[in-house]
């Protein structure tokens, strides 16, 4: 889980902070390594303000510019999937929003969906559409349960951790 720790503040040490993990992934003999792609105005409202407990590690600002450089560079993604391929491990970023599932659909063969975005109706319905035909919930318990889950899957889901749209491929071994 690569997630947003790749970003170091400036567009060429973030790319080469992620060529780093993904190298580290690949070394370690993972299948994959995940990141995630959204952008600050489809995950919070303007007026969200700061975050309580950023503030009180020393990091007060609003909400909104902490995600705001946390961003995926859509035009990174090809980049990064590239490294992926050429290391042998599956490049995959979490879609918070329709446009970022667009931007990262045809990179990837398994889509995660973040359990905050399980309600996303036209999120849910634009990945099987696009191909994937594996299905899985992968959420963490804190964030939805089973009943919402299963809502979301449209009844189809067995209790598991994380929801995974996927293409098919081979493992990695």
């Amino acid at each position: 889980e690569a997630g947003s720790n790749w970003r170091a503040g400036a567009p060429e040490r973030d790319r080469r902070l992620a060529e780093a993990l993904i190298a580290v992934a690949a070394d370690a003999g993972c299948d994959e390594i995940k990141f995630q792609t959204y952008r600050a105005d489809t995950v919070y409202v303007p007026t969200a303000g700061d975050s309580a407990y950023l503030a009180r590690a020393g990091l007060a600002k609003p909400i909104m510019d902490v995600f705001r450089d946390l961003e995926m560079p859509y035009e990174l993604i090809e980049h990064l999937a590239a490294r992926c391929g050429e290391l042998g491990i599956e490049f995959m970023s979490t879609p918070f929003s329709l446009a970022d599932f667009e931007a990262v659909d045809p990179y990837v063969r398994t889509h995660k969906v973040a359990s905050f975005e399980i309600s996303e109706v036209r999120l849910l319905e634009a990945i099987p559409s696009a191909g994937a035909l594996r299905f899985e919930m992968l959420t963490p318990p804190s964030r939805a349960n089973f009943a919402s889950l299963k809502q979301a899957g449209g009844g189809r889901t067995r209790q598991r951790r994380q929801k995974t749209f996927g293409k098919p491929h081979k493992r990695r071994r």
